[in-house]
């Protein structure tokens, strides 16, 4: 139901995103009135702002909430990445397994109870600054190395802008996924994105169009970073899917995941939440 929620939150904030597939001048005109859409987007803010607050406590807290006990239940009486048992066995393991214990209970609640205060602050952000759930499709490796440290690192596809990819679709993740098997599977992991300033690219002016017809996307984000834009949005006709990208300024600059943040990790191997040895990083970094 709550997936249907967060589809219901997406289709509304742009209900006429289906007239944007394609580069049309009518449109193009229709979108330089700029009074309709922002009269449109002021008035569903407030009528959203209740869904958004529901699919807030639902993913902020609770999804959030319930995976990160998980992983650090795991933490406390299956630890893997813990000074007193890595690399140990048998009954030397045991040992230092029993006398670590404390320290892991009690470190663990801590990061459990900071990780629900830190679910419920951004309940209250998320009501007031539009976000949504959204899939990004990678290798196991690449999730780990992302959701550990809590950092995005921009990587070098940027064919309609630099920056980190999203779907709201589950096969267009699934098709970036990238798994190749013996350790480096496919995954989805599911964020909560504030795509912020977003522009749809068929409304672009001519000068952006260019750049994307030449998949010249490091000078497209150039273009929207200068113009205040946060992220772009665009029908991929060869697909038939939408996708978006959250701006960056380079490939290898970093995003702390308060911008992205990571909700958990969908291994498609398996068909399981992955477990995050260790737990994943805080959403405040």
């Amino acid at each position: 139901m709550f997936s249907l929620l967060n589809r219901l939150q997406y289709i509304l904030q742009r209900p006429y995103r289906s007239a944007l597939k394609k580069e049309s001048k009518t449109v193009r005109r229709l979108h330089k009135i700029r009074i309709f859409h922002w009269t449109y987007n002021l008035v569903m803010y407030f009528v959203l702002a209740p869904l958004r607050f529901v699919n807030a406590v639902w993913y902020d807290l609770l999804v959030y909430g319930v995976f990160s006990l998980k992983d650090h239940y795991l933490e406390i009486f299956r630890p893997r990445v813990n000074l007193w048992t890595r690399q140990k066995k048998g009954f030397v393991y045991f040992l230092y397994w029993l006398f670590g214990l404390p320290v892991r209970v009690l470190k663990n609640s801590f990061t459990f109870i900071a990780k629900l205060l830190e679910g419920a602050l951004f309940t209250a952000i998320d009501t007031i600054v539009p976000t949504l759930t959204m899939m990004h499709g990678t290798r196991l490796k690449s999730s780990v190395s992302i959701s550990v440290p809590g950092i995005w690192r921009v990587g070098g596809g940027n064919f309609a802008g630099t920056g980190i990819y999203f779907t709201m679709d589950k096969d267009t993740a699934k098709h970036y996924s990238g798994g190749h098997g013996s350790g480096d599977e496919g995954v989805i992991i599911y964020a909560r994105v504030a795509l912020g300033h977003n522009l749809n690219l068929s409304v672009a002016p001519d000068k952006a169009q260019v750049y994307l017809k030449n998949h010249d996307g490091t000078e497209l984000s150039r273009w929207g970073l200068k113009h205040h834009y946060t992220s772009y949005e665009w029908w991929r006709d060869d697909y038939n899917w939408w996708e978006y990208c959250m701006l960056s300024d380079r490939v290898g600059e970093t995003i702390k995941t308060w911008r992205i943040r990571i909700l958990y990790i969908y291994n498609l191997s398996d068909k399981k939440v992955q477990r995050i040895w260790g737990g994943k990083s805080f959403w405040l970094g």
